[in-house]
């Protein structure tokens, strides 16, 4: 058996490369060999902002079934702190909705829905505030 030459092993590759798609080609010229038995290092290619947006993709596209709609959202609720777990979780914020907050930084009223829980200081006596309360006033 004849051993090929640089120019025929180019050539050879560049026919087989003619077959493939733009994409695949893309990336068998950028994929490095990898030894048999191991997983290539990818790089990333995607960040928070992708996944959040991947989520609320699959939360309102009404083709998704009703479950995975439903979980999507429940994920987004956990990503953006809306669930609150307990008291703490309320005084630290987690829960309110941004208009709360909003209303919260100018007049300092605690939200009604959380008065019961958290009485009507609740919320000041052991955490700072929106507003800087705890620090003199001072934004935080």
């Amino acid at each position: 058996m004849r051993k090929q030459s640089r120019l025929e092993r180019i050539e050879k590759l560049e026919q087989n490369l003619s077959d493939k798609t733009r994409a695949q080609q893309v990336a068998l010229a950028v994929t490095p060999a990898v030894p048999a038995g191991e997983r290539p290092i990818r790089p990333i290619t995607i960040d928070s902002n992708d996944v959040i947006m991947g989520f609320a993709d699959i939360a309102q596209d009404a083709r998704q079934p009703g479950g995975a709609r439903v979980a999507a959202w429940n994920i987004i609720a956990e990503i953006f702190l809306l669930k609150a777990k307990s008291i703490k979780d309320i005084r630290n914020f987690h829960g309110w909705t941004t208009d709360e907050l909003k209303d919260y930084a100018v007049d300092g009223i605690i939200p009604e829905r959380f008065r019961l829980l958290l009485g009507p200081s609740g919320l000041l006596e052991e955490t700072a505030t929106l507003r800087g309360d705890k620090h003199g006033g001072r934004p935080i």
